[in-house]
């Protein structure tokens, strides 16, 4: 999947990290390698704050982390007790650096800083109710409106209370990291939409978005962060409250996209999951091919899993330029179809006079799809047979993870004949919904809204 080429497409959200504790380990240089093993998750901006005895300091901007925490930046944050930090995708007409996070501020209660993954589904009508006692937001973030949330129902400087109260009222789709200037708080919302998973570096405790994260700074995976629990670490120790579980609902893209492969997602490995993907996709609509060639990168597991299944040998077919940068509208002069060559290009020597099956995790609009077949048959591809680890997207995601209406969706409007002679592949299929939820395993607890609204 190619980000931000056909003007909307899948926002990667966030990924958040936490580090409390300095028993032989700096808080912020272990939560800058950890962002950096997220970026993948957001790249318009990045940030870190701090807190000792001294108080909090931030820095925070647009930009990746390698490029904005440089040596001099990191120094000035050294020294810490906690730390926590953010990176962040910014949708079109969201890049301003005032949106990046960790969201800093000194309340009536005290020194506060958020950073958040995912999405407030009431935010309105919680706004509403904060600007009518006259609180004044600065951004529209949801983690604006739930720092503001905890600072005006945190009473007698009951912290704790504070953020059970807040989780209880704020419904959606997050994962929050919340460091006051003695504690750090991590929370996921009741239905484990979003990952949240806690780790063990030197005796010091780690939260973060994925494993990966844990496994760049050498901690180990503890467990994950429950639905509807909050988690508070402090000096004695690390303490858990579950206030709203319920029946767990996760996000099934973040095994299909979001997270990295090597990622442990509530005991699912991400990588395991993309290749039984593709060994299903195997036996749906089989043909004969010489070649399985994957998307890169996060449908190269799909790719392996097809060919295993199929017994069709994988190779390289189309090659990624990893210093294009995510976003390459402003070099596009508008043509988007210069984003896909500046991302993606034919392997000529690879494709030439054979028969491709071209795996991919999603299609949305099917402008990138319809760009990568003409590329491959321009590089002498014999045949093009699309073939999608994922159902058709047929509804707007609830919890923002894209912002295409329903009536961009192709999968929407059109069947796989019409979508197959759209993008002008030979074939096209789709991995049934059924064969997705079953590569699972037994459990069946996933969100599959933008396939059925449910």
């Amino acid at each position: 999947m190619v980000l931000n080429l056909n003007d909307g497409g899948i926002n990667e959200e966030c990924g958040v990290i936490a580090i409390y504790g300095d028993n032989g380990v700096d808080p912020t240089s272990a939560a800058c390698y950890g962002l950096h093993a997220l970026q993948h998750r957001g790249q318009t901006s990045c940030g870190i704050a701090v807190s000792d005895d001294s108080g909090m300091r931030y820095r925070k901007g647009n930009g990746l982390v390698i490029d904005y925490f440089t040596p001099k930046i990191l120094e000035e944050l050294s020294g810490a007790r906690s730390a926590i930090g953010h990176v962040r995708q910014g949708r079109k007409g969201q890049e301003s650096s005032i949106l990046a996070q960790p969201i800093v501020v000194n309340s009536r209660i005290g020194s506060l800083a958020v950073s958040m993954n995912g999405s407030i589904t009431n935010r309105e009508e919680l706004m509403a109710d904060l600007k009518q006692s006259g609180t004044l937001f600065h951004t529209n973030t949801d983690a604006e409106l739930f720092i503001n949330m905890l600072s005006r129902t945190c009473i007698s400087g009951n912290m704790t209370g504070a953020v059970i109260s807040t989780l209880a009222f704020a419904k959606g789709s997050y994962s929050i990291v919340v460091m006051t200037d003695k504690e750090i708080y991590a929370l996921r919302d009741s239905s484990g939409n979003k990952p949240l998973t806690l780790g063990r570096l030197n005796g010091n405790w780690v939260v973060a978005s994925e494993t990966c994260a844990l496994d760049i700074i050498g901690a180990e995976h503890y467990r994950d962060v429950l639905p509807g629990e909050v988690v508070r670490i402090d000096d004695t120790g690390l303490h858990s409250e579950l206030v709203r579980g319920g029946e767990q609902n996760r996000c099934i893209y973040e095994y299909l996209y979001f997270s990295r492969p090597d990622s442990i997602i509530d005991g699912k490995s991400v990588y395991e999951s993309r290749v039984e993907f593709g060994r299903r996709l195997a036996k749906v609509l089989p043909v004969k091919a010489d070649m399985v060639v994957g998307v890169p990168d996060s449908a190269l597991a799909a790719a392996s899993g097809y060919a295993q299944a199929s017994g069709i040998p994988q190779g390289d077919g189309l090659y990624k330029n990893r210093y294009s940068g995510i976003s390459v509208s402003h070099a596009t002069h508008g043509k988007p179809e210069r984003g896909v060559r500046l991302k993606l290009n034919a392997i000529k020597d690879n494709v030439a006079g054979k028969k491709i099956i071209l795996v991919d995790d999603s299609i949305l609009k099917g402008t990138t799809s319809k760009w990568i077949v003409e590329m491959l048959r321009a590089a002498g591809a014999k045949e093009v047979h699309m073939r999608i680890s994922s159902p058709p997207f047929k509804y707007s995601c609830i919890y923002g993870l894209y912002s295409i209406s329903n009536s961009e969706l192709i999968g929407k409007e059109h069947s796989s004949d019409n979508i197959n002679a759209m993008i002008g592949s030979d074939t096209l299929a789709f991995l049934p919904l059924e064969d997705m939820i079953g590569a699972m395993g037994e459990e069946k607890d996933f969100c599959s809204c933008c396939f059925n609204r449910e």
